[in-house]
């Protein structure tokens, strides 16, 4: 029987090639978008769980609570790992990670800024589930001035290709502007791209450096028998019963004042990435709303497909009911029917597969630009993507054929050898609202790309309060030390340079906040803040608002400040006439010289914060402190040119 059916359906099949392409066609490029989308969130969802422990293992984060400003960051006391370790029997080991700032790396003729190095312990391997294809876990991370590097970065540094070519073990690089040689003593394999931290080199920790609040990201792994809730209720006291009583100064005596609040929580490992939202993430993070949204468009997609089936099903009725009519008055069974028809979807759904299987191998590496992944067909062959795909693929056929398949065998012989109809009014009604939930759909679909589309528009010409026009940023500046001035000066020498300003960060990535108050006054504000050198303004192009910016003629202004309209509104400073003084956690008085309007130093989703831009100063040996960036103004036009007279420079 199973036969016959199949002959019937590739007869029909055949003889209605135009009526099959569209089907076909159809179903397959819905089954495609939604297959893409399939392996975007399955990725999002597979962060981290090549880690063989993650399920014991979490991340240690602190919450702040100062006045009424709230932050919470991924960091934790460095000496957090001793505590755990003394404090909390449950917890089988720990370990920490700490991000060099980014500097040189030097082998021969070879130099490359390494951004991705990370300080770590020595039990690194026996803690996370990343591989070490050469070298000694136990010895390759215990002793000083010993480097691992990935195989990436054996491959950029000494053309390694594998274990044929000649190990690059033993090796020296030469980091920094000191030319500190470290001794490559191991080759990692590259992180998968689905964790979420990822590093080019590692290199010791220094146990020495174990000071209270030297920023560390802290990790700790639980034994299986032990209840992770029990662990993490543990970690709020922690403050009070170590950090406060170990410390002094003056932001942890207001940190014990009422109201005010800093304690330590745990994260799970498996859920950093797409729960996980702040600062000073070690990479940027997904977020679960954005994915079950995109989850519901794929399901649109796909039903859009099928009814699209359904409707063209339907409506080619006519073609078909003098076989269902000669067919039933032979003899043919209600069932018997319905599993031809449903044997036909299949068929459809079937082939329609297979060439969207075509569509998105081909079409692959267009939607990894596009979203800035990896993603490969390979996420659908593990047992469990198969098993998805193959339900996927039962429902696509029975939500495609399941309605047509009742709707054609329905049809009474009698009524169609006397009239020739294809159906009663009820029928016709089903498809309309099928075509009508198809258009609503579509429509809805058109305007969120409409939107989103309009949303890239705004971000792309917005106003960010500065003029971003032919500026360069350089970053890593301060790799050249007490060089730092001769450099700027050498820089604006050239006629194609207006400018060039050296400051901490720039926008629009400004980080760090800092605790200030204004003078005879009880109450501190967490404020942002950059130090920046007196060409700032006339580098970025802010608008002055009031006052003046930094002048090189006045050795005053070291202990000055510049604030945003926004930190004037939070300090209630309504002019400068009274010479507000603005004080730091330190006791320092720092005078308010200007205000500037505001402009974006963050993402255009975060509403612009108050901004505090203090005057850099120079350190004991002569070189600037705090000083990463440097931001240069050139002439427009052959843009090319002029950044490699800067690289020459």
């Amino acid at each position: 029987m199973f036969r016959n059916y199949l002959t019937i359906s590739l007869r029909i099949f055949s003889r209605q090639k135009i009526y099959s392409f569209i089907n076909i066609v159809g179903l397959a490029i819905g089954i495609a978008a939604t297959l893409h989308i399939a392996l975007y969130l399955i990725d999002e969802f597979s962060y981290d769980r090549f880690q063989k422990d993650g399920d014991r293992i979490y991340r240690i984060a602190t919450y702040i609570k100062f006045g009424n400003n709230e932050t919470s960051h991924c960091y934790s006391d460095s000496k957090m790992a001793g505590w755990i370790t003394r404090e909390v029997p449950e917890v089988e080991s720990v370990i920490r990670l700490a991000v060099w700032p980014a500097q040189s790396f030097k082998y021969r003729d070879k130099a490359f800024i390494e951004k991705n190095v990370l300080e770590v312990d020595s039990n690194f391997f026996s803690f996370f589930s990343f591989k070490l294809l050469s070298g000694n876990p136990a010895k390759a991370l215990s002793e000083p001035n010993k480097i691992l590097i990935t195989q990436s970065a054996a491959k950029k540094y000494f053309n390694y290709n594998g274990p044929k070519d000649a190990s690059p073990i033993g090796n020296i690089l030469l980091v920094g502007p000191t030319a500190k040689a470290m001794e490559v003593t191991g080759i990692v394999q590259d992180p998968p791209a689905n964790s979420h931290f990822h590093f080019d080199m590692l290199v010791p920790r220094d146990l020495r450096q174990d000071t209270a609040y030297r920023n560390a990201y802290t990790y700790y792994k639980i034994f299986r028998t032990a209840d992770a809730e029990t662990v993490a209720k543990r970690f709020p006291i922690f403050y009070k019963k170590f950090v406060d009583t170990e410390t002094s100064g003056p932001w942890h005596d207001m940190l014990r004042q009422p109201g005010n609040d800093y304690h330590f929580f745990a994260q799970p490992l498996l859920s950093i990435h797409l729960d996980s939202h702040l600062l000073y993430e070690l990479s940027t993070n997904g977020d679960k709303k954005y994915l079950y949204l995109l989850g519901g468009i794929a399901l649109f997609i796909i039903l859009l497909a099928c009814i699209n089936y359904i409707n063209l099903s339907t409506a080619r009725a006519i073609s078909r009911v003098k076989e269902i009519a000669v067919r039933k008055t032979m003899g043919s069974f209600l069932q018997q029917l319905i599993q031809q028809f449903m044997l036909e979807s299949y068929l459809y759904t079937g082939t329609a597969f297979i060439l969207s299987f075509g569509l998105v191998f081909f079409t692959i590496n267009s939607f990894n630009e596009l979203t800035g992944k990896e993603l490969s067909m390979h996420l659908l062959m593990n047992p469990s993507s198969l098993l998805g795909l193959l339900v996927f693929f039962i429902l696509t056929g029975l939500m495609a054929g399941l309605y047509p398949s009742f709707y054609l065998s329905s049809f009474k012989p009698v009524e169609i050898f006397k009239s020739n109809k294809t159906g009663g009014r009820k029928k016709q009604t089903t498809r309309n609202l099928l075509i009508i939930f198809q258009f609503v759909i579509s429509i809805s679909l058109i305007i969120s790309t409409l939107t989103v589309f309009k949303q890239i528009t705004f971000m792309q010409s917005q106003n960010p309060g500065f003029d971003r026009e032919s500026i360069l940023y350089l970053s890593n500046i301060e790799s050249l030390g007490q060089n730092l001035l001769a450099f700027k000066n050498e820089i604006q020498n050239q006629n194609a340079v207006l400018s060039a300003s050296y400051s901490s960060q720039l926008p629009p990535e400004v980080k760090g906040d800092f605790s200030f108050k204004l003078k005879d006054t009880e109450e501190y504000y967490v404020v942002r803040s950059q130090n920046v050198d007196p060409d700032n303004l006339k580098t970025l192009g802010y608008k002055l608002a009031e006052g003046r910016f930094f002048s090189k003629e006045m050795p005053s202004d070291s202990f000055a400040v510049v604030i945003n309209k926004q930190a004037a509104r939070l300090f209630r400073i309504s002019n400068l006439k009274n010479n507000p003084l603005l004080m730091n956690t330190s006791g320092v008085l720092l005078e308010v010289i200007g205000i500037v309007d505001d402009f974006n130093f963050e993402s255009f989703r975060s509403e612009v914060k108050p901004l505090i831009m203090l005057q850099v100063r120079k350190g004991d040996y002569g070189s600037f402190l705090d000083i990463r960036t440097m931001a240069i103004r050139f002439s427009p036009g052959e843009t090319s040119a002029k950044i490699s007279l800067i690289q020459s420079t």
